[in-house]
């Protein structure tokens, strides 16, 4: 490789080491369904099927939940990136192609990796020890108990054990742009070109429309950066306000998915849906979190004020090791989902530890460079063993499954052969899978970040666990609530279900009360009368209160007039995924009911004129409208307007961005 030039050489290691990863986990490109039925990778790969054949943004997603603004759904990145993925390959199978598409981006995580220990050490050599450990092996399973007994069929390194057991494919992704984002930052923050800040906002932006985690990593980061930074622009000319500047235009970059509203409902979500709670040892860690960084910082300027990577380094790792084993030695997450953050400790325990030991090499001395080659050898010796399983299991056990050997594809297959028109709820782990396989509409799903109608959440809640309720009513109430809900098949996984979840209390709930139109083993399909999506209802028949629990019996009153064959039918049909009319006869005092979650985003038309959509205690949609011989009720979702204007910041802030780069290239080009 002498012969080459450096360029070379660097391209020559880098793709080097996406070969060594892609030959080490080739499994990941093979067609079929993950060993790991714990896995939600489908629930992903369904956001990007919905995406490959309903683009808008602006749309309704109708699918699952009662649906919900697809902007509220989840983070763009992945599901739009997946979706160019199907249409660009659409003779394969599009589970499969997702799984591509999200392997290939955590394969290329360690080539990120390798170019920014490249950018701050200037060293191809240890840049390159430091991506292969990287690549190879994992802290955790040295640190953590809970993580060394989670290695289930093989040791991964845990990036990738978390990405295949656990489908955090968006947070690897998240960690392909991790590094370059950080370069960017410092690049940004030791320059005097607002190129330089457009490009740092550029990728600042994109990692939190890709992965929460890594959002809030990369603002951890951030925060390290800037610490890092003070009293260093004698030496390197830092300016942390331009890493702020960039921050604020990364968000305004953002700001057509990152609403405001969106933000909000994610973050009061997330704690309820990862059973969040404070506590004094949590605040400890915070506390830790806050003070351990302003010691180290001081530490690091009084014994090596000039080592900045170094002490950036060692900053993320202690912070994303406190993160980390706060919750796995102490159950004291400060965050929500803190063990999640395992991840970013690797990666920067592995700059920190050749970093330690190139430092050390310089010095030149036989001790410091005994002491050097000591550290990485010594952590690779402890980790061998769980390296040697990588690499000589991974590819033979790890193979995927034929969908159709998965009980979650035939018990989704025989709902679809009934060909329902009503709403599906199927228990466990089917609910992430089937709409990765099936366009028809389920009560549960995958990702409920972005709900504003968590009302589906407590049906569901309650009919898998039936709370507060006698043993002789359970059959009688989840049958009310169900049907209240719009739902017309269930699918239920017993204990002797190959399922994994397997999460009914009593799977025998509706034997005898329900027809049955399948079972196989354990694992059962039960059909429920279902007269249609809407219905003409009295205002004092509609629910007052969320009927669950005690109060299954509010919905009662509105089951039965919806089966009341004395009033005028409304026929529903959808046009898309964002429009719905509504014809029928509309009766004096009645209001259309239709099963549809509420948002401000919807308006109605009634014979073309505005009519109010109104909100009930299900969260579902209730229209007063006007009596009529024949009526069409039309409804369509459009962006509402917090949506519409974070989009013309966007719009906005990308021109000027722009108009910006470009003034400043014509006066570089006119000087030169």
């Amino acid at each position: 490789m002498n012969g080459l030039s450096p360029r070379t050489r660097t391209i020559a290691l880098a793709a080097a080491l996406f070969l060594l990863n892609l030959g080490l986990n080739r499994y990941l490109y093979l067609p079929g369904e993950g060993v790991y039925r714990e896995s939600i990778e489908d629930g992903y790969a369904s956001m990007a099927r919905f995406f490959s054949q309903h683009p808008n943004p602006f749309g309704w997603y109708p699918l699952q939940y009662e649906g919900l603004p697809a902007h509220m759904w989840y983070l763009p990145a992945v599901p739009y990136a997946g979706a160019l993925a199907m249409k660009a390959l659409p003779t394969f199978e599009q589970v499969h192609v997702y799984r591509m598409l999200i392997a290939t981006a955590a394969l290329l995580g360690p080539v990120s990796f390798f170019f920014f220990v490249l950018y701050f050490t200037r060293s191809r050599v240890w840049a390159f020890l430091s991506a292969i450990a990287y690549s190879l092996f994992s802290v955790s399973y040295l640190l953590y108990r809970v993580v060394d007994n989670d290695r289930g069929l093989t040791a991964l390194p845990w990036r990738l054990q978390a990405m295949v057991k656990y489908a955090e494919g968006p947070h690897n992704a998240a960690l392909l742009l991790l590094p370059l984002a950080l370069v960017a930052c410092w690049r940004a923050a030791v320059g005097r070109r607002f190129r330089e800040i457009l490009l740092a906002a550029a990728l600042m932006a994109l990692i939190p429309l890709t992965n929460w985690i890594g959002a809030f990593a990369l603002a951890l980061c951030c925060l390290m950066m800037l610490l890092t930074g003070l009293g260093a622009a004698a030496h390197t000319g830092f300016l942390g306000r331009r890493i702020v500047y960039a921050g604020i235009l990364a968000y305004l970059l953002a700001a057509f998915w990152l609403t405001p509203g969106f933000i909000y409902t994610t973050l009061f979500n997330w704690p309820a849906d990862t059973a969040y709670k404070a506590s004094g040892a949590k605040q400890t860690v915070a506390a830790l979190l806050i003070a351990g960084p302003l010691a180290l910082r001081f530490l690091f300027h009084r014994l090596a004020p000039r080592q900045h990577y170094y002490c950036f380094a060692g900053l993320c790792v202690y912070v994303f090791g406190v993160t980390v084993s706060g919750y796995y030695w102490f159950q004291a997450g400060a965050i929500p989902e803190s063990w999640r953050y395992g991840p970013e400790l690797e990666l920067f325990f592995s700059a920190f530890l050749f970093e330690t030991s190139r430092l050390l090499w310089r010095r030149g001395s036989r001790a410091a460079q005994a002491i050097a080659a000591a550290l990485p050898a010594i952590f690779l010796y402890a980790a061998w063993p769980q390296v040697h399983e990588f690499i000589t299991k991974a590819n033979r056990v790890l193979r995927p499954l034929a969908p159709e050997q998965t009980v979650e594809y035939q018990v989704t297959q025989a709902i679809a052969e009934q060909h329902p028109q009503g709403r599906v709820y199927v228990s466990g782990g089917t609910r992430f899978r089937f709409n990765a396989y099936q366009d028809l509409p389920q009560l549960g799903g995958t990702f409920e970040s972005g709900l504003r109608n968590r009302v589906p959440l407590d049906v569901i809640y309650f009919v898998r666990r039936h709370e507060s309720r006698p043993v002789e009513t359970r059959a009688a109430d989840s049958i009310l609530v169900l049907r209240a809900a719009g739902v017309e098949y269930v699918g239920i996984h017993g204990p002797g279900s190959t399922e994994y979840y397997r999460d009914f209390t009593d799977p025998e709930v509706f034997e005898g009360k329900l027809e049955r139109v399948y079972a196989e083993g354990d694992d059962r399909v039960y059909r429920l009368p279902f007269t249609g999506w809407a219905h003409l209802v009295l205002p004092e028949e509609l629910p007052r209160e969320i009927p669950k629990g005690k109060n299954a019996g509010e919905a009662g009153a509105y089951v039965a007039a919806m089966d009341d064959p004395g009033r005028p039918k409304l026929d529903v049909r959808w046009d898309g995924d964002s429009r719905i009319e509504i014809r029928g006869r509309i009766a004096p005092g009645y209001r259309v009911a239709l099963r549809v979650s509420y948002d401000e985003g919807w308006r109605a038309a009634q014979d073309g004129a505005p009519v109010d959509v109104m909100r009930d205690a299900m969260g579902q949609i209730v229209i007063p409208a006007r009596p009529s011989v024949e009526s069409t009720i039309a409804l369509q979702y459009g962006p509402d307007p917090e949506q519409a204007a974070g989009t013309a910041v966007s719009l906005a802030a990308l021109a000027l961005a722009l108009w910006f780069a470009r003034r400043e290239w014509l006066r570089w080009r006119h000087a030169g």
